[in-house]
């Protein structure tokens, strides 16, 4: 019986996991699997041994601020009108 190190335990268990998972949703059809976290360099490490198709995702934030983003606007569109029109 092999022993897997105190410091590898986890991970290993992880791919266990991972790939009990990935022949369950292969057994039930299931093609996509949107692996999350693969910005992450630890978790994109991990996931990267199973080979997959890397699809580029955007993160849009928003403010809760509506003053603040209202005067970040107004600035921005007054500094676009004095650098770009002419009187």
């Amino acid at each position: 019986m092999r022993l897997i190190p105190q410091n590898q335990f986890k991970k290993e268990i992880n791919a266990f996991v991972y790939i009990k998972v990935l022949k369950w949703l292969n057994a039930n059809g299931i093609e996509i699997l949107d692996y999350m976290g693969a910005n992450m360099r630890s978790i994109a490490e991990f996931k990267a041994r199973y080979n997959p198709t890397l699809k580029p995702y955007y993160i849009v934030k928003h403010t809760i601020n509506g003053k603040k983003f209202l005067n970040e606007l107004k600035a921005f569109v007054r500094a676009f009108f004095i650098k770009n029109l002419e009187y």
